[in-house]
């Protein structure tokens, strides 16, 4: 069986855009939960900067063989500019995808392998 629950917040006062989306699937031989988020924060700025740092990116796995559990995070976080009516902005964002699988047979981590 799989749910999908989806919350949208936005806050034009502050420049705030949040969505959020959790899907959870149980299965005969594991049960996943999703869980994904974008936020946006949105300033006016007069001039762009030139040295815009690159995006942060974020990536760790972690396997829990006693829970029978496997754990996936990934964020990135970075800003860019936009222009609309004559005017400058900066948006600051946030994206983020968790994952867990808990699986209902024991499990044990595979060998690396390298994917081309």
């Amino acid at each position: 069986m799989k749910q999908v629950r989806y919350a949208k917040r936005n806050s034009m006062k502050d420049g705030r855009k949040r969505m959020s989306i959790w899907e959870t699937s149980d299965e005969k031989e594991c049960k996943t939960s999703v869980k994904k988020h974008f936020i946006y924060i949105v300033q006016s700025t007069g001039r762009t900067q030139k040295n815009l740092n690159p995006p942060r990116i974020d990536i760790s796995k972690n396997v829990d063989t006693k829970r029978k559990e496997e754990k996936f995070h990934f964020r990135v976080k970075g800003s860019f500019y936009l222009a609309q009516n004559e005017q400058m902005f900066e948006v600051n964002f946030c994206h983020s995808l968790d994952i867990t699988i808990t699986w209902n047979k024991s499990i044990s981590p595979k060998k690396s392998a390298n994917l081309t």
